[in-house]
Order: C-alpha cells, then structure tokens, then sequence
C-alpha cells in the first residue's frame, strides 16, 4: 500500500518541524484569510480512462467569500509509473495539460517502490510512485464586470462557476483497469484565499512521500505551535 499526506497547519505564530519525520517543510502564507479543499478519488467505474489513458473527475470547491482574494490554488496527486517510463505521469487541471518539468510551478517528488508495496503489480518491471504539488492559480477563471471586463477576482465556487456558464474543476489523470500502470489514486485542490474579516493566520505546507509497508505503519508530522487551531488532510 502506499499513502500520502498534506499537512496545513494555522497559527498566530511559526512553528518547527522534526527534521525526522518524512514530510519536508514546503512554503507558507501569512494572510489574514483560510483556505478549502476540494478532491476526487478516481474509480475505475465512475472515472473510465479515456481513449489517451487518462481519467477525469470533478474538485468540488465551495465556502469561499464572494469577495476573497485568491492567494494560492495548489493540485496535489501522485501516480505511479514504470521506472524507467516516467513520462506516463501527466495531468491536466480543467482540461489544459500541465508542463510537469517546470520546476518553478511544479514540485515533486518521486520513491521507487519496493518489497511488498511492489507486489500489487505483477508485471516485474520496476515501479515508482511520484507525487506533485502544481501552481494552478492561473488556471483559475477571471471574474468579468458588468461590463464583461476582466477583474482582479477569480472565480472559485461551484455555484459561481455555474453561474456564469463555466464548467466546473476538472482533473485529468492517467489509470489503468485494475492493477496495471500508470495508476492515479485522486487529486486535491488547495485554495488559500485573503478575506479581511478572517483572522491572521499561517499556512503551512509540508511535501513529500511516505510509503505504508503495512497496514499497520503509521506516519506521523509533528510541529510546535503557539495556537490551538491546526487542521491536516491526508490523501491516501
């Protein structure tokens, strides 16, 4: 099995990290604002491959103010590939393909996948799981005035993006009927958003890959912080 975490933590001050755990330090925001998340898992039913080998599901965003900022739009997934064919990895964020060796818009991560959380491919080629967190804030479609000009906004929510006639988030990603590869568990999308009613707050990001051997192996993130609010999501 395999799993991995994003990690948002909110406080009034900074925290440490424990150097030892898996996850790295990633960026942050200070902002006086909050953040949503909208995410897919990807089925093999209700998310058929099309004919290039990708499937498409839905990120469904909703609680953002009408008239928040948008400071952040991150996609997080991971695949898995060949070994020696990575560029099986790929993905598309509302239909546009995404240029996964911009090492500015895209950070990623990659651990080759050994022993038992091997066996669930039985072609004996070796494989490896890649994760990646790509900026697609420009991706995001820009409110029109009045007078069908473009704003400084962008339009975020479900019910905005239907209000205006624009289709909703989509996420592209490649899969295989059963366990064949390249294979894609889901997607999250990450929102932070500047609201001056919201507190000031920090949000953290912490990246990489960590590999469940079992399911009994546990992952664990630890930070110091100076406040009672955290929150975690964890994709697996």
């Amino acid at each position: 099995m395999f799993a991995i975490a994003l990690v948002l933590l909110f406080s009034q001050m900074g925290g440490r990290a424990d150097t030892a755990d898996p996850l790295t330090y990633g960026g942050g925001f200070l902002v006086t604002g909050d953040y949503v998340v909208g995410s897919v898992d990807l089925d093999d039913n209700v998310n058929p491959p099309d004919a290039s080998g990708l499937a498409t599901g839905i990120l469904h965003i909703t609680g953002i103010p009408a008239d928040a900022d948008i400071v952040s739009a991150s996609l997080v997934w991971e695949s898995i590939t060949f070994t020696a064919d990575p560029s099986q990895a790929q993905a598309k964020f509302r239909g546009t393909t995404l240029d996964l060796s911009d090492g500015v818009a895209v950070k990623k991560f990659h651990e080759d996948l050994t022993a038992n959380v091997a066996t669930c491919w039985t072609s004996g080629q070796p494989v490896t799981m890649w994760r990646f967190r790509a900026d697609v804030l420009r991706l995001l479609p820009v409110r029109m005035d009045k007078d069908n000009r473009p704003t400084t906004k962008r339009v975020v929510n479900d019910d905005d993006l239907t209000a205006q006639g624009l289709p909703l988030h989509t996420v592209s990603l490649p899969t295989r009927a059963g366990n064949q590869l390249p294979e894609s568990a889901g997607a999250a999308l990450v929102i932070v958003y500047r609201d001056p009613t919201k507190p000031l707050r920090k949000i953290v990001y912490y990246d990489g890959i960590h590999i469940q051997d079992s399911l009994t192996d546990t992952m664990t993130r630890r930070c110091e912080v100076s406040t009672s609010r955290r929150r975690s999501n964890r994709l697996a």
